[in-house]
C-alpha cells in the first residue's frame, strides 16, 4: 500500500487508479489480519498470491500490457512465491496460470483492446514498481522461513520428548534389575499361551 502512494505522489495523474489499488490492498490486509487466528499461515499465503495474481492482471490490462512493469516484475515475484509457499503440483498450476493470463493480455494487445495506459511510467514508476515486486518475494520468503522454523522447533521437541521417555525407560529397568538383584530368593515370570504351552518369560540371577 505505502508504495502504491509513492506511485501517486510521483504519477498524480494516476492517483484514481492508484488509489483504488491501494483502498483495495488495504482491504485486504484488513481482512486477513481479522481473521488471520482462524486461518492456517499456509491458506493466508494462498489468499495473498491469489489476490496478488488478480491485482496483476488488471495492472497489466490497464498500464500498457506488455510493456508495463507489473507484466513483467509482478509475474516474476508472484511464480517465485508460489514455488516457496505452495507444493509443487499447486505451483506448477499457478504457473501455468500466470503464464496463460499473460498470454490473454499480450493478444488482447495486439487485438488493440487493451485501453489507453492509465499511468504514463516515469524512471521512478518503473523502480518502484520492481520495488513492490521484491517486496512481495520479501514477505513470500519470511512465511515460508518462519513455516520452515515452526516445523523445525516441532521436531527438535519431539525429539527431546523422545530421548527422555527412553531415558527413563533405561532408568526404571536399571532400577528394576537392582531389586531384582538384592530380593533373596527368586524373582521370575511365568506364562501360559493360548496353546497351553508353559514358559518362562524371566529369571533372575537367584536361581543359579
Amino acid at each position: 500500500v505505502g508504495i502504491v502512494l509513492l506511485l501517486t505522489a510521483v504519477v498524480p495523474s494516476s492517483a484514481p487508479f492508484l488509489l483504488t489499488v491501494a483502498g483495495g490492498l488495504a482491504a485486504l490486509a484488513a481482512l486477513l489480519t481479522a481473521v488471520r487466528e482462524r486461518l492456517s499461515p499456509r491458506l493466508i499465503s494462498r489468499v495473498i498470491l491469489g489476490a496478488a495474481g488478480a491485482a496483476l492482471t488488471v495492472a497489466a490490462w490497464y498500464t500498457g500490457g506488455p510493456v508495463s512493469p507489473s507484466f513483467r516484475s509482478y509475474a516474476v515475484a508472484i511464480v517465485g512465491a508460489c514455488w516457496l509457499m505452495l507444493a509443487p503440483r499447486a505451483a506448477a498450476l499457478a504457473t501455468a496460470v500466470a503464464v496463460g493470463l499473460m498470454a490473454v493480455v499480450t493478444y488482447a494487445d495486439t487485438q488493440h483492446w487493451l485501453p489507453s495506459s492509465l499511468i504514463v511510467h516515469t524512471p521512478w514508476t518503473l523502480w518502484l514498481t520492481t520495488a513492490a515486486s521484491v517486496s512481495l518475494l520479501a514477505v513470500m520468503l519470511r512465511l515460508n522461513v518462519g513455516r520452515v522454523d515452526a516445523a523445525l522447533a516441532a521436531a527438535d521437541l519431539e525429539l527431546s520428548r523422545s530421548n527422555e521417555a527412553h531415558r527413563l525407560a533405561a532408568q526404571s529397568e536399571r532400577r528394576f534389575a537392582e531389586v531384582v538383584a538384592t530380593v533373596p530368593g527368586v524373582v521370575y515370570e511365568f506364562q501360559i499361551d493360548d496353546s497351553g504351552t508353559l514358559r518362562f518369560t524371566f529369571v533372575s540371577e537367584g536361581a543359579r
